[in-house]
């Protein structure tokens, strides 16, 4: 970006964990390249980073957004911002944004991104997931072709276009792939901190994947050492990564971790690591589930979504609707 001229940008403020705020980017990004806009994925609110230390440019190399390790003085000053309660509050992170707002005014604490016409030179938007519907009155010209695809196949483009790893991040999961994978691997993700998902169906989706090679190699994502435990005591080769656990109840990535940035490398090599894994058990009650999935390489078949009932239950289903029983 040139020093001496306000070019027009978008500002993506992150928000809660790291699932929530990449699908966020992904329609930041998919904006900014529809509307011309540079992008700013601000993630500078301290969660893995210090304070006012923009994390985003230490996992990811991203050729859209404005790459900078701290917030651009250039904009702080800028009195074309919309929404309007951005304006001298553009170094403010989301959340404590949305905490200073009282409940009852009807300001809008981000832009709607079905409206590509804002003329204010800084745009700010903020998410706790994708907006990917929103976007579609967007996909005309020559971006029509996005309409014909649906919202998963859409952000799957983003996500394998825009969020390439920083090559120390991706050279430790291919030291890790090397050291720990077999053949075939089967990627799991279990949340159960502060979102406790029922372990019991996804340990029988594991069971229905892995079929009769019970000693294939499990590669596990959790942010629960007890989960671990007990996938242990099930399945004779299960592989994790070391990482840092908060006390029983605690929030992974919202908690006063002895390193953020650290976290944040265990949360994205998790993630990645998922993606590269043969099948692959999740929930998409989570979101980091819900982006796993969206990156994996893994054909569809082998992509397990415990939220979404098997091809015999549909079956069942429909066999009781026509005929009662």
């Amino acid at each position: 970006m040139s020093s001496n001229r306000q070019e027009k940008v978008l500002i993506c403020k992150g928000t809660s964990g790291m699932g929530n705020r990449i699908l966020a980017s992904c329609t930041a990004l998919l904006y900014g390249e529809i509307t011309g806009r540079n992008v700013f994925i601000d993630w500078t609110e301290g969660n893995y980073a210090e304070a006012g230390k923009n994390a985003f440019p230490l996992f990811f190399n991203c050729s859209n957004p404005v790459l900078s390790d701290s917030f651009p003085e250039l904009y702080l000053d800028s009195d074309s911002v919309i929404p309007k309660l951005w304006k001298s509050n553009l170094d403010m992170s989301f959340g404590k944004m949305r905490s200073e707002i009282s409940t009852s005014t009807k300001e809008n604490i981000s832009i709607d991104v079905s409206n590509g016409n804002y003329e204010e030179d800084i745009i700010v938007f903020g998410a706790y997931t994708h907006q990917t519907d929103q976007l579609r009155s967007l996909f005309k010209g020559k971006f029509q072709s996005l309409s014909e695809m649906d919202d998963s196949a859409i952000l799957k483009m983003v996500l394998n276009r825009d969020f390439k790893l920083v090559p120390e991040i991706n050279e430790s999961i291919e030291q890790f792939k090397r050291d720990k994978f077999g053949e075939f691997t089967l990627g799991v993700h279990v949340r159960y901190t502060d979102m406790k998902l029922p372990v019991e169906p996804i340990i029988s989706k594991v069971k229905q994947a892995l079929g009769k090679n019970r000693d294939r190699i499990i590669f596990l994502a959790t942010d629960a050492e007890e989960i671990i435990g007990k996938f242990r005591e099930i399945f004779p080769n299960v592989v994790t990564t070391e990482k840092w656990f908060p006390e029983a109840g605690g929030r992974l990535h919202l908690l006063n971790v002895p390193d953020k940035f650290e976290n944040g490398v265990e949360a994205i090599r998790d993630l990645f690591l998922l993606k590269e894994c043969d099948g692959l058990v999740f929930s998409s009650q989570s979101s980091f589930g819900r982006v796993a999935s969206l990156l994996s390489s893994a054909p569809k078949k082998r992509i397990y979504d415990v939220e979404k009932p098997s091809v015999a239950q549909r079956l069942k289903s429909k066999v009781k609707s026509v005929f009662g029983r």
